[in-house]
Order: structure tokens, then sequence, then C-alpha cells
């Protein structure tokens, strides 16, 4: 399977267009969802940064690579973005590749 490892490296952006009836809500990484709120977000990382709708998640309380997440709802688009970069050493450092694309493989299967 060909990734491109700029684009898991960096986000995972859910959403839909605005003029769509009904959008999907199965995507599910690391318990996040399109249905997850910033109270869900303030209750399961009570020690991290929140910046308006960014939450920068404390390497204490990150799991699953994950760095900061972030909540959109304009109407009937909601969107849920996902970064895995992390500053270490004044470098950016990213996860494996490999090693996301197993996690949400993973989870996915878990669900069905």
């Amino acid at each position: 399977m060909a990734v491109d490892a700029a684009i898991v490296h960096r986000i995972i952006a859910l959403g839909a267009f605005v003029g769509s009836k009904a959008q999907s809500r199965s995507f599910v990484f690391a318990g996040l969802s399109l249905n997850t709120t910033m109270a869900d977000l303030n209750e399961r990382y009570p020690r991290s940064t929140f910046v308006d709708t960014l939450v920068y998640v404390s390497e204490q309380e990150s799991h699953d690579s994950i760095s900061t997440i972030g909540l959109g709802h304009d109407g009937a688009l909601h969107t849920l973005a996902i970064t895995f970069e992390r500053q270490r050493a004044g470098r950016l450092t990213y996860p494996a590749c490999e090693q996301l694309v197993s996690l949400i493989t993973n989870q996915k299967q878990a669900r069905e």
C-alpha cells in the first residue's frame, strides 16, 4: 500500500461538505471521533494545554503518538485534526509512518 508519509505524519483530518445532509461519524482513532467535544478532551487530557479549539497534548498524557488535537464545528461541518509531530531537543520528530498506519488499521479492524 502506498502511503504519503508527509500526510500521515502531519495530520489526520476528517470532515464533510457543509452542504451534505449527514456527515459520516464512523471514523474513530484512539477514541477520538467527529463526536468528540472540547468537554470530552478537557476530561481526558486535564494536564494538557487548551487554546481555543486546539489541545496540545502533554507528553505525560499522550497516547498513540498524538501531540495535538483540533476540533472544528461550523454549522453542519465538523472536523477533527490529529497531529503527531513533537519538538524534541530543538527539532521536530515524528513516529514512523508504518507505526501510524498499523495503529489506524488495528483500531479500525477492532471496531469491525
